[in-house]
């Protein structure tokens, strides 16, 4: 059985730059539709995995 850590291990600079485009396009959907709960619970994922925590907590309550 595999072991799972859990220290996060460092994002390489494309993986930065992909979740980042993906943060502004999950933004856009979620500013026109602020109850797609799916696009916000993958933004929220994205916001904590770029650690904009503060960020990936707001969405957490909007979910709420």
């Amino acid at each position: 059985m595999p072991e799972h850590s859990s220290a996060r291990q460092a994002l390489t600079t494309k993986e930065k730059r992909d979740l980042d485009i993906e943060i502004a396009f999950l933004e856009g959907l979620t500013q026109r539709d602020p109850k797609y709960v799916e696009a916000l619970q993958l933004l929220g994922d994205n916001y904590t995995q770029r650690d904009r925590f503060r960020d990936g907590l707001a969405v957490d309550e909007h979910l709420a």
